[in-house]
């Protein structure tokens, strides 16, 4: 991946700052995105915005494949997601896994807070 960010960041002609700036993060975020980190998901699709390219294709830069080829297809059928060892999980199930926990919070305090509404609407 890091070649992959460096490389649009450099055919946009931008700074790491300016980059910075468009995304929303601090210079030092996107230099740990350039070193391979994964971005985080709030940042992923302005950062996609920001160089012109597809959110799928950092995932699969972060996830070692090529970022315009397509997913490797396994045997039972399914895109394989891209993990490196035995049982780690790609970067597209990372940021699923984290999307999902957001989702949960949510609903959890969405939960909570009927009940508080409720009574005060009909007390």
């Amino acid at each position: 991946m890091e070649n992959f960010l460096a490389q649009k960041r450099g055919e946009k002609a931008l700074t790491r700052a300016q980059l910075a700036a468009r995304v929303g993060a601090s210079e030092a975020d996107v230099a740990r995105w350039e070193a391979g980190e994964l971005p985080d998901s709030r940042c992923l699709l302005p950062l996609a915005e920001a160089l012109g390219v597809a959110v799928e294709d950092i995932l699969r830069a972060a996830g070692g494949e090529e970022a315009s080829g397509n997913a490797d297809v396994a045997e039972n059928g399914a895109a394989s997601g891209g993990g490196g060892a035995e049982g780690e999980p790609s970067a597209l199930a990372l940021v699923m896994m984290k999307l999902a926990g957001w989702f949960l919070f949510l609903f959890a305090q969405a939960i909570a807070f009927v009940p508080a509404l409720r009574c005060l609407l009909f007390s």
